[in-house]
């Protein structure tokens, strides 16, 4: 038998950490008192070493749980910076590339302008052109063979 002081530095944990899971498990009324002191018999020494065991096992797996999540945190964090200037960078070229398509809007309507006035232009010549064909047999017309007496007319 040992009493609470014998376990709690056995353990390494304070008296009263002892005595809290003893009123946790509800203990209290089966303790004897040995002199001056409670005496913990194996099968409550066992009792309690097990909650304190899985308590620890709780808090060691939250503690992991806990660094865990930061790193996870972390990691994400850079993640999302990295996105982030990834995402700007985008920005950038995509804002490069929308001038680079208004600059090649204008240079295919300044094209389809030049070629338009170039089809007028040309349209405006083959008109000239039939115009003076037109024109050319009502004046030609001298190609009739001329008598002698009419040649002088």
């Amino acid at each position: 038998m040992k009493t609470i002081k014998e376990l709690a530095e056995e353990l390494g944990v304070s008296k009263q950490t002892i005595r809290n899971t003893i009123a946790k498990l509800g203990l209290q009324s089966s303790l004897r008192k040995s002199k001056n002191a409670f005496a913990i018999d194996k099968k409550q020494e066992y009792l309690i070493k097990r909650e304190l065991l899985d308590n620890y096992e709780d808090e060691n797996a939250n503690q992991n749980a806990k660094k865990f999540a930061n790193t996870l945190q972390s990691d994400l964090q850079f993640n999302l910076r990295l996105f982030e200037s990834q995402i700007e960078e985008k920005d950038k070229q995509l804002e490069q590339k929308d001038k680079q398509i208004e600059q090649l809007q204008k240079l295919l309507d300044q094209q389809q302008q030049l070629q338009l006035n170039t089809q007028k232009k040309l349209d405006q010549i083959l008109m000239i052109e039939e115009n003076n064909k037109e024109k050319e047999p009502t004046q030609d017309t001298p190609n009739e063979k001329k008598s002698f007496w009419k040649f002088w007319k």
